[in-house]
């Protein structure tokens, strides 16, 4: 009996040692079958291989991949503010071994956002794009590099200062995005990653806020002021404490006009209106040889009004803007402090299209590239989209080239207020007169009731929407150092 049992264990041993040898046979003919785990980093932390038999579910290896890519941290010149420097690195071996095991082909890149360019917290859509204007997104095929930087420039210069730019890098293979997540910095809080300075960004308060008071100041021709009717009302409406208004004007004035006022203290022609906190009209100011309603630009910053904002703009009829530069070095000295904005005027009511893409193709030509000018005040496309409105007929958005009392001006002073501020500029409420003596009663753009506010806004803020804005450049260049720093 004894022996039979030891006989049956053998015959057993033998069975399982038959089986296992059957198996590895099997094995030894299929196709490896690799598989990649990634951690709670993704592409930027160690991954998991494994190796498992198709037959048997055998493991038959297994190894680790270390991270593909990382971030060496950030450097950033605030002397010169030439942009953000953001230095990373590839380990060739593990992308290699990875898209061997994956069959995947791996991107890099980088995203450089300013705050409000972000979309539920992402500035790139699931395959890598940029969800809208003023993003920057590079993609990258070149992944032989060791140590590579990534710089970005052409960023406006109030985002540098006050840490509204978001610098971020991230891996795609196959549409799986993964970024890099609270990476070093060095330097600066200006130049970040992602998240970690996402806080800071989410609500700072507006540079021109910080003693409550907004100061803005036009140097234009009638069509400021048609744009500045109505922005002391929407903003005191938009929850700022103190407003203050300057419009220096004269009537067609070319850039070249300005020009010739400033260099010369010459005031022929121009009017200068203010308007202070508390008040309910434009007062019209003397200049300092007491002439009634005239100034000189001069006469203007001589005043010693620290603005917040200063707005150039050209003659409507002209799409030449050579000259904005020069304007803007005579304007700097005296106000080294204010951000300057360019005011897009709109076309005529009659315009077939060439007259408004001449504007928006002089503003993107022309005006983008001065690095001095931060915003662009989109009327004209605001005053373009208005015309399509089915609430209203266009005709009522005109009086001759200008803006109508009402409504026409109503929308321009809401997107001059919008782009310079980007509040909310929701509890606004339409105008029923304006300081000029019009009145519902007596002018048809007068008097319109909530659908037609709304749509008014709304209009507004789809303007700041697709605003032009400053193209923020981005480029790759391999280190010299070849090295960590």
């Amino acid at each position: 009996m004894k022996k039979k049992l030891i006989l049956m264990l053998c015959l057993a041993f033998a069975l399982c040692c038959l089986f296992v040898l059957s198996a590895n046979a099997q094995c030894a003919e299929c196709t490896d079958c690799w598989t990649v785990e990634m951690g709670a980093d993704g592409y930027l932390g160690e991954m998991g291989a494994t190796n498992t038999c198709t037959v048997c579910g055998r493991v038959i290896a297994e190894e680790t991949i270390s991270p593909i890519f990382e971030t060496l941290g950030y450097s950033y010149n605030a002397v010169t503010l030439d942009g953000i420097t953001q230095h990373y690195a590839v380990n060739r071996d593990a992308l290699a071994r990875y898209e061997e095991l994956t069959g995947k082909r791996v991107t890099f890149g980088v995203v450089a956002a300013s705050k409000d360019s972000l979309v539920n917290g992402h500035p790139i859509d699931a395959n890598g794009a940029p969800v809208k204007d003023g993003v920057v997104a590079v993609d990258f095929e070149k992944t032989d590099y060791v140590v590579f930087d990534i710089k970005v420039t052409g960023i406006p210069e109030k985002y540098l200062n006050s840490a509204e730019m978001i610098c971020s890098a991230y891996v795609i293979a196959d549409g799986e995005i993964s970024y890099i997540d609270n990476g070093e910095m060095k330097a600066t809080p200006t130049a970040n990653t992602f998240n970690a300075v996402k806080d800071l960004v989410d609500n700072p308060p507006p540079a021109w806020a910080k003693d409550g008071s907004l100061k803005i100041l036009t140097i234009g021709n009638s069509f400021s002021d048609d744009a500045m009717e109505y922005v002391y009302s929407i903003a005191k409406a938009s929850g700022v404490k103190n407003v203050e208004l300057g419009n220096i004007r004269r009537n067609s004035c070319t850039l070249q006009m300005h020009i010739n006022s400033l260099k010369n203290d010459d005031p022929t022609g121009y009017i200068f209106r203010h308007w202070v906190d508390g008040a309910t009209a434009w007062d019209h100011i003397w200049d300092k040889n007491n002439a009634e309603c005239a100034a000189s630009v001069k006469d203007v910053f001589e005043k010693g009004i620290e603005w917040d904002f200063v707005v150039i703009q050209q003659v409507s009829t002209s799409t030449d803007y050579s000259e904005a530069q020069t304007l803007i070095d005579l304007i700097k000295p005296y106000c080294p402090n204010a951000t300057l904005a360019w005011h897009m005027t709109w076309a005529t009511k009659d315009d077939n299209g060439t007259m408004y893409n001449n504007i928006v193709n002089a503003v993107e030509t022309q005006i983008l590239p001065i690095k001095d000018i931060e915003i662009i005040i989109p009327t004209g496309i605001a005053i373009e989209n208005a015309k399509s409105s089915s609430l209203f007929n266009k005709s009522l958005l005109y009086r001759n080239s200008h803006l109508s009392y009402g409504l026409g001006r109503y929308i321009a002073s809401l997107t001059l207020v919008k782009a310079l501020t980007g509040l909310d500029v929701s509890q606004s409420q339409f105008p029923m007169s304006d300081t000029e003596g019009h009145t519902a009663a007596n002018n048809s753009s007068f008097g319109f009731g909530s659908d037609i506010n709304l749509e008014c806004i709304n209009i507004a803020n789809k303007a700041y929407e697709e605003r032009p804005l400053p193209q923020v450049v981005a480029y790759i260049f391999e280190r010299e150092d070849g090295g960590k720093e």
